[in-house]
């Protein structure tokens, strides 16, 4: 059988048949991996938490704030080591939040973050300054403007980041 433009050889409706396919293919992978979310780096995805504290800060949310602490949580502060259980850190953080109104939490400079070669630790130092109005018992309102700096240490079990110490410090 002879080709002609009606009638074209096998092979040629074949390869085109081929053709088109790979450039299907090609296209849905493409668009199925441009609708998968792109996992964030361990940088900032202790970036995101340091974001999460202090939305928890403005929000009163204990909850948000623990959430990633893990069953016992050393602080170190003023000369003196701490080791908290969740619960004693919940206490502490309903207690702080009570009649507090933070009017600023916010970063003097960028957070630096360290990430462990094999990904699973890792550690952030911030600097930030905390501006809170508080109402005592009687009613009285005052103002404090603190500047702190901390490291916080940060340890990755089943693939989430927990927060497990810290190191605050208070500008005179």
């Amino acid at each position: 059988m002879k080709a002609s433009a009606s009638n074209p050889p096998k092979t040629i409706k074949l390869g085109h048949r081929i053709g088109l396919s790979i450039v299907a293919i090609i296209f849905c992978v493409g668009h199925a991996s441009s609708q998968v979310p792109k996992q964030q780096s361990p940088e900032a995805e202790l970036l995101a938490l340091h974001q999460g504290d202090r939305r928890a800060h403005f929000a009163h949310d204990v909850d948000a704030l623990l959430a990633t602490a893990p069953p016992e949580f050393i602080s170190v502060r003023d000369g003196n080591v701490r080791s908290q259980s969740k619960d004693e850190l919940r206490k502490r953080f309903t207690e702080y939040f009570g009649g507090a109104e933070f009017t600023s939490w916010d970063d003097l400079e960028p957070p630096i973050v360290h990430i462990s070669p094999d990904g699973r630790m890792g550690w952030m130092i911030v600097r930030v300054k905390i501006a809170i109005n508080r109402s005592d018992s009687t009613g009285k309102r005052t103002t404090e403007n603190v500047v702190m700096a901390w490291m916080s240490a940060y340890e990755k079990h089943d693939g989430k980041w927990q927060h497990m110490a810290n190191a605050t410090t208070v500008e005179p």
